[in-house]
């Protein structure tokens, strides 16, 4: 296939658009947990992650993973700005 020149005003002109899907179309979301030393679990999200979810991982992952690979509490748990991680019940 020879390449196609697109010019910048015809970038998002959807006659020069070809639209693709991978995988059938279909998408996973997974929790996940790393250090500079190993990668920890991924874990399947079945549906949205709320705060009650989100809860339920950092008891069942989180505190095995840091005791396990941090053994005298020098590591650091750190979280994005997600709203479920933000939530009263996270901080308590």
């Amino acid at each position: 296939m020879l390449p196609v020149r697109i010019w910048q005003h015809e970038s998002m002109d959807p006659s020069c658009l070809v639209s693709t899907v991978q995988a059938a179309g279909g998408g996973v979301m997974v929790w996940g947990i790393f250090s500079w030393h190993t990668l920890g679990p991924l874990v399947p999200i079945e549906d949205r992650l709320n705060a009650t979810a989100y809860l339920s991982i950092v008891a069942d992952h989180v505190h095995l993973f840091m005791t396990t690979v941090y053994p005298s509490s020098d590591g650091h748990f750190q979280q994005d700005n997600a709203p479920c991680n933000k939530a009263q019940i996270i901080s308590d």
